[in-house]
């Protein structure tokens, strides 16, 4: 923490060093013991007392008959009243005006120390916080997947009727709304888990060079069905450059299914997403996921990597969501070293950026 000296201007310090003085200790402690008119009374009755006692012995030592001119005895006590004490009374005023300088200064110093432990207390306890809800939810997550992979695999025995005919169809349509419903909420699940350990940074990642060629296409290899279904067209738009990315292959393929289901869910019918990869001047990679769908306004940028968080409105969306998808999205990246943009504005549709540093050479 900055000290009070730090904070002085120059002539403050100069001020600050001539009470550091032996006279400057002497007066400071008069001043501090007794006030400034009483201390400056002192000193100043001390000097006329030295005064008077000089000039007897000087008298005596010369022989002059001081009581034959008594203003041989005026003027020793005239000129230290007279001269000395103004000079005297500034001197202390100074100090005890420097003295309660340093006070309010010692004051303040208390007082941002005590709004700096403060601040480290509370940040202590939001960190305990977050740390007691991240694992809580993974705590949560491994007991509900259990269960829940359990109802998922009796209702896919009951829909494919793997023990035999169960009679009434409805029986059959039912266990299949109910393997949808779980696996929906078995992704939602997983979703939470991976938040939360990338929180507490128990994500291991297994860094190594891959083509980013390769991360877009295997991305657009499992989803693309999926897009063609909702009627959108997927198209990987071939460059010349094929740069490499530091990172973790599971990681990578989940941040690249996560933005392009991400764009599949907002994009129209009839619609296409691009994606295509771009290389710097300084040899850094870029991956980009462009759609068409309704767009973010720009004062909603940063909402969309908050957890839970949906910037949109239920009816522009072709299938629901968690909220959970960019936010992990973001946090992957991060923790690999890379960054996430955003470019998008309402009507034109949205381009999410991954970008990376220069891959190490091998």
């Amino acid at each position: 923490m900055t000290t009070l000296t730090e904070t002085l201007t120059e002539p403050e310090k100069q001020e600050l060093r001539a009470l550091d003085t032996p006279a400057g200790r002497f007066s400071r402690r008069l001043v501090e013991e007794h006030g400034v008119m009483k201390s400056a009374t002192m000193v100043t009755s001390g000097i006329t007392l030295f005064s008077i006692v000089s000039c007897l012995i000087v008298y005596e030592i010369i022989g002059l008959d001081y009581f034959a001119a008594p203003i041989s005895i005026i003027m020793p006590i005239l000129i230290p009243i007279v001269t000395g004490f103004p000079s005297i009374l500034v001197t202390h005023r100074l100090v005890s005006a420097m003295l309660v300088r340093e006070r309010q200064g010692l004051r303040q110093q208390e007082a941002l120390q005590m709004i700096a432990e403060e601040a480290a207390r509370q940040r202590r306890k939001a960190e305990r916080s977050n740390q007691a809800t991240s694992d809580f939810l993974a705590s949560m997550s491994h007991e509900l997947r259990t269960p829940l992979n359990a109802i998922i695999g009796g209702a896919e025995m009951i829909r494919k009727q793997s023990l035999g005919p169960v009679g009434d169809t409805r029986y059959v349509q039912t266990a299949e709304d109910m393997a949808l419903g779980g696996a929906h909420l078995l992704r939602m699940i997983n979703d939470i888990l991976d938040l939360a350990k990338l929180e507490r940074g128990a994500r291991v990642f297994q860094i190594e060079a891959i083509a980013t060629s390769e991360i877009i296409e295997t991305a657009v290899r499992i989803l693309r069905a999926e897009a063609e279904q909702h009627q959108i067209a997927i198209i990987i738009e071939k460059n010349t450059v094929d740069p490499m990315i530091d990172c973790d292959d599971q990681a990578m393929r989940q941040v690249m299914l996560n933005l392009l289901s991400n764009a599949i869910k907002f994009s129209p019918p009839q619609s296409t997403i691009h994606l295509y990869a771009t290389q710097d001047t300084n040899g850094g990679a870029g991956i980009h996921v462009r759609d068409e769908g309704v767009g973010i306004p720009i004062d909603r940028h940063s909402d969309v990597f908050e957890a839970f968080t949906q910037v949109d409105d239920v009816r522009t969306r072709s299938r629901q969501g968690t909220g959970l998808g960019l936010a992990l999205v973001r946090s992957m990246v991060e923790q690999q070293g890379g960054r996430v943009l955003l470019t998008s504005a309402p009507g034109e549709g949205s381009t999410f950026s991954l970008a990376f540093p220069p891959a190490a050479k091998v």
